[in-house]
């Protein structure tokens, strides 16, 4: 601790340790004989306990607190093609549409559709499944779920989407 003096003196030390170290004293016996000497010793030190776990969550933050960033890089607000209004990649044809998804969890499993109209309304269904399945079963459940009501609507052409990598033909 000599050699450290002229640091230890005139900054604040902060001890990080992965133990408790008040556990660690108190539950040692040979330690209780010390610890009136290093009290004695120690007390002219600024020495700031520091758990392990704290120093993860703050590390961050403290480090950019102390070190701040001086960026005098202006800002773009520019956009290149702020004239484009909308690209077309193909001819659109206002359709049908079915969105659908499911998924399974420790509670159930939960699945829905979204059919969309060529004028735009939207037909929103939802239902539960009662039969315990994986993630794709619902997600094919989903999709079995919209076809009956777009049937049922006498829909001719429909565009179904999912976000899955299910086989649809």
């Amino acid at each position: 601790m000599q050699r450290l003096r002229q640091y230890t003196l005139y900054h604040t030390v902060r001890l990080l340790s992965k133990t408790d170290l008040l556990k660690y004293l108190l539950g040692s016996p040979s330690s209780m004989r010390n610890i009136a000497k290093w009290h004695c010793q120690l007390t002219k030190y600024d020495i700031e306990y520091v758990s392990h776990t704290s120093v993860k969550g703050q590390a961050i933050a403290d480090h950019l607190a102390e070190f701040p960033i001086d960026d005098d890089t202006p800002i773009n607000y520019d956009f290149p093609d702020e004239g484009i209004l909308q690209v077309n990649n193909k001819e659109e044809d206002p359709g049908w549409k079915m969105y659908f998804d499911g998924a399974v969890n420790s509670t159930g499993s939960g699945i829905g559709v979204v059919l969309i109209s060529l004028k735009g309304r939207h037909f929103p269904v939802a239902a539960k499944i009662n039969f315990p399945g994986t993630n794709n079963i619902a997600e094919y459940e989903a999709c079995i779920l919209g076809l009956p009501i777009a049937i049922d609507l006498k829909v001719k052409e429909l565009e179904v989407f999912g976000d899955s990598m299910l086989t649809i033909f």
